[in-house]
């Protein structure tokens, strides 16, 4: 995991929203917010089909 995947990873040990976690990531690290998004619902897909996290 990259320091990005920690730093969310971190995040998200409290409930977040998505669109909450695309702003806050692309004002702490110097990225767009649509790849922001893509690469953010990448790695929440591979949390969640590794049972890592839970989607409500």
């Amino acid at each position: 995991m990259n320091a990005v995947g920690a730093w969310v990873w971190n995040r998200i040990q409290e409930p977040q929203t998505v669109g909450g976690l695309v702003e806050a990531i692309a004002s702490e690290y110097d990225v767009t917010l649509d790849r922001c998004q893509q690469d953010l619902f990448a790695l929440l897909q591979d949390l969640f089909a590794a049972q890592l996290i839970e989607v409500k």
